[in-house]
């Protein structure tokens, strides 16, 4: 979940969004983390002092989940696709 100005955002309450605001956070980006089977496990989250007006980069797509380990991209030349990046 993407949200883009905590000031307006109407998924806060008033007190929830006062100490998000009075912690310095303007816009933030939560992940949820899940096991196998879809059992929430966790959520990683960061924020920005600063709101987000317009996206900053094209939108994602979900990747599903793997069971094999992230293979290195070290030593490998990077290049650029066309379409949705992976979330």
């Amino acid at each position: 979940m993407t949200i883009r100005d905590v000031a307006s955002a109407t998924v806060f309450d008033e007190d929830s969004r006062h100490v998000i605001l009075h912690a310095g956070s303007r816009a933030c980006h939560s992940v949820p983390l899940l096991y196998e089977r879809g059992a929430l496990l966790g959520v990683i989250s960061s924020s920005t002092s600063r709101r987000r007006t317009t996206p900053g980069s094209p939108p994602c797509r979900r990747t599903g989940t793997t069971r094999s380990p992230a293979r290195s991209t070290r030593g490998t030349a990077s290049t650029a696709t066309a379409g949705p990046r992976p979330c």
